[in-house]
């Protein structure tokens, strides 16, 4: 006997039942069948091809009982009628080069072509809702997967990945109908060199391409709305993300540890910025924060030493602990966030650890500067406070011990919320310029008439009562004519 076609009356092969028939080339599945036994074709060593036309088959085999084990297939024709594949279907079928997953097929079970070394190629059709976990576990020949499901919800879980193994792959090409890329369905691909995402795709689920650490750049089409919880986390090759128009919410970790990642666009729709969405991405020199973004969460940007200078936009109304800790490389920061309520912590301040930070400029359009803001920045020098701030927090220079100058654009002196404003240090040796005919005012100001140097400024910012003097030895210094006793000319 060199082939069989079951009938459609037949609704179930036993189990090994076609055991050891060895001249078995050919086999065709009716569409009745809804259970195939372990080992139903079992060392059929000659068996090449399967036609598989069983539309709704519940069971087929187990973990240790494989329907097609020992046989030499290279060719598995799903039906168009099929509506499920179920577990362990063509498990260890190593001869099998390529699969299509026809568009009638909504479901594919777990482990159905595990340990299908030989496979190379897989198209995945477009009415797929759920593939079960270790679906494609150690095919570890399969170097490109076609995903064109338009709404599949399932893929595996975290303990149960579809492509574990799959250490061959390198390409896959998300079609453009497809909706949602489901929460874990690339994790682990870590040999994963380009990823083509549809252009209709509203949302790419957590975890979805956690640990591809060989992809090198991805573009997230103008469709997309959301990006999950660790979606990206880890993708430490990734050196170019273009984020679309669409985007409202990166969530948290999104982009986590992409240490060569060197500069990203946050686009003005996103409005919220999740907990540790960029944390540990070393290589970040450039960020450009969209206008419309509310919230940036606790440790979004921990540990992105690259960064050096920072826009926090008009509209942010909470930054979370730490979210800018360890910046290390941050030199200035322009923060023009008009009505923002919350920055980090007493304990875990925004930018803890950012000692490079020397030039801090708050924008003219800031009512108020939350409490604990700038806490701990020990590098700050220079401070431009504008001209419509009305109060400032508590604590929010406390522990920065090195600022020298401080401009305060307001005519009328923000109200401060506690004695501990500044370092004590800074009363002292810092210099305080402020408007010119508001000078008496801040010197009888709670808090900032503790200030030793309070001086006018005219309106570009500058203190009328300063003097350039060239010394002998050619080189320029700048005094302040208030602190000046005596003049000497001596004419040679």
């Amino acid at each position: 006997m060199t082939s069989i076609a079951i009938p459609n009356s037949v609704t179930s092969i036993g189990g090994s039942a076609f055991y050891g028939c060895s001249g078995l080339t050919y086999v065709t599945i009716g569409n009745s069948v809804t259970s195939i036994g372990g080992s139903a074709f079992y060392y059929c060593t000659d068996l090449t091809e399967v036609n598989f036309k069983a539309t709704n088959c519940k069971t087929m085999g187990s973990s240790n009982r494989s329907v097609f084990y020992g046989c030499s297939l290279t060719t598995i024709n799903i039906g168009n009628d099929v509506q499920n594949i179920p577990d362990y279907a063509f498990q260890g079928c190593t001869g099998l080069t390529s699969v299509t997953i026809p568009n009638s097929v909504t479901s594919i079970g777990g482990y159905v072509f595990s340990g299908c070394s030989g496979l190379t190629n897989v198209t995945i059709g477009n009415s797929v809702t759920s593939i079960g976990g270790s679906a494609f576990r150690e095919c570890t020949g399969l170097t490109e997967v076609n995903f064109n499901a338009t709404s599949c919800a399932i893929m595996g879980s975290f303990d149960y990945l579809v492509f574990k193994g799959c250490t061959s792959l390198t390409t896959i090409n998300i079609g453009n109908d497809v909706q949602n890329i489901p929460d874990y369905a690339f994790y682990g691909c870590n040999r994963l060199a380009s990823v083509t995402i549809g252009n209709s795709v509203a949302s790419i689920g957590g975890y979805a391409f956690y640990g591809c650490r060989t992809m090198t750049s991805v573009i997230i089409p103008n469709s997309v709305t959301s990006i999950g919880y660790k979606a990206f986390e880890g993708c430490s090759g990734l050196t170019s993300v273009t984020i679309g128009n669409s985007v409202t919410n990166i969530g948290g970790s999104a982009f986590s540890g992409c240490s060569g990642l060197t500069s990203i666009t946050i686009p003005n729709s996103v409005t919220s910025i999740g907990d540790s969405a960029f944390y540990g991405c070393s290589g970040l020199t450039y960020v450009t924060i969209g206008n419309s973004v509310t919230t940036i969460g606790a440790k979004a940007f921990q540990n992105c030493r690259g960064l050096a200078s920072l826009t926090i936009p008009n509209f942010v109304t909470g930054i979370g602990s730490s979210a800018f800790e360890n910046c290390s490389g941050l030199t200035e920061v322009n923060f023009n966030a008009t009505h923002c309520t919350m920055m980090g912590s007493r304990y875990y301040p925004a930018f803890k650890g950012c000692d490079s930070l020397a030039t801090l400029n708050i924008g003219n359009d800031v009512q108020n500067i939350p409490d604990y803001a700038f806490q701990g920045c020990t590098g700050l020098t220079s401070i431009t406070i504008g001209n419509s701030v009305i109060s400032i927090g508590k604590e929010v220079f406390e522990n920065c011990d090195r600022i020298q100058f401080i401009y305060s654009m307001n005519s009328v002196p923000p109200t401060c919320a506690s004695t501990n404003t500044f370092a004590s240090d800074i009363y002292k040796y810092a210099y305080l310029y402020v408007p010119t005919k508001s000078v008496q005012q801040y010197k009888t100001a709670y808090e900032w008439r503790n200030f030793t140097n309070i001086m006018g400024q005219d309106d570009e910012g500058e203190s009328p009562y300063q003097m350039e003097v060239v010394l002998k030895n050619g080189t320029t210094t700048t005094y302040d004519l208030d602190d000046i006793k005596e003049v000497n000319i001596i004419n040679r």
